[in-house]
Formats: C-alpha cells, structure tokens, sequence
C-alpha cells in the first residue's frame, strides 16, 4: 500500500465509517456497535503500517488539491506516527470499550458518528503538514468533539 492511499484512508476512512455507523444503527443496535469497533480497530493497523513503513522517511508530502481553494497537504515523519498510532490505540479501546460502558444510554447513535468523525479529524491534525490544514481539522474536530 502506497503512502497516498494509507495516509487517505487513516483521515478519511473513519470520517465515512461514522456515516455506515449511524445508517446501520438506525436498523440494529448490535451491528452499529460491530461497524464502530471493525473500524476503530482496522484505524490502528493502519497506523502501526505507517509507523512500520514510513516512520523514518522524510520528504512525503500527499496533497488534496482544490479544498477551499487551498487544498490540503499532509505529510509523515517518527513524530506523527508516533502520536498518530498513540490516538488510534485510545480511540481503539474507546470503541471497544463504550459498547458496554453505553449500553443503558440513548442518543449512542449519535456518540458514536461524532466519535469516529473526531478520530478522523485528529488523525489529519497529526499528519497535516501546513497551518491551514491543522486549522481545518482542527474546527471539525472541535465541533465534533463538542457534541
């Protein structure tokens, strides 16, 4: 696996994992909370890649051209990996655990959307490699986070 599509999927794929979360929760309980741990758990193997793979490289730099006209950068080094799987690994055991910490509580639905979406935009603060992309994530994950 590329760097590319690693660091895409590391920011991306709980952003779009919260979404299947609340559209399945909708319809079982049990399977939302299965959704939320496959990727809670899958968002640290990938991190443990990065680390593994790209943790001693320097000079990557991935772009998403054309956001707010800006676009976004991210790049890799030991240091955002590092803090990168350390947020993983917390979020891992936060969704794992949350099912039976949870279970008496209403509204878990959406806990569990703006959780995921939280550890999206974290993983983007730790790998953003300029100040406009640390300040785009950052107000996504205070706004989730906040919820």
């Amino acid at each position: 696996m590329n760097v590319n599509s690693l660091i895409y999927l590391m920011v991306f794929l709980p952003m779009a994992g919260a979404i299947v979360s609340y559209v399945t929760g909708r319809q079982s309980k049990k399977g939302r909370d299965k959704v939320v741990s496959v990727i809670a758990i899958l968002e640290f193997v990938l991190s443990i890649l990065l680390v593994v793979n790209y943790a001693g490289a320097e000079g990557i730099l991935v772009e998403v051209p054309g956001v707010c006209g800006m676009g976004l950068s991210f790049t890799v080094d030991g240091f955002r990996a590092i803090y990168g799987s350390i947020a993983a690994f917390m979020w891992m055991m936060t969704a794992v655990f949350s099912t039976e910490y949870f279970a008496h509580y209403r509204n878990r639905n959406r806990y569990y959307l703006f959780q995921l979406i939280t550890l999206g935009a974290t993983e983007a603060i730790f790998l953003s490699a300029d100040l406009y992309t640390t300040f785009i994530f950052f107000e996504v994950m205070s706004f989730a986070s906040y919820v």
